[in-house]
């Protein structure tokens, strides 16, 4: 079980406290679907500032 967290660390899913980042998977899956749709327009880029606002705010947050 040990190992499965150090797994799930290390692809930034769970943080340290061991529960599941969502801000960390929105980020991966908007800039997946980026990187895999072949036309992006304004709606798709718009679509990556919501989870990138989210997880920068996560990071002022745990800053402190």
């Amino acid at each position: 079980m040990n190992r499965l967290f150090k797994i799930l660390q290390f692809f930034r899913l769970v943080d340290e406290n061991k529960q599941l980042s969502l801000t960390n998977i929105a980020v991966m899956v908007s800039i997946a679907k980026i990187i895999i749709t072949p036309a992006n327009d304004m709606k798709d880029i718009g679509l990556l500032i919501i989870p990138m606002l989210s997880y920068i705010h996560k990071r002022h947050i745990n800053k402190k």
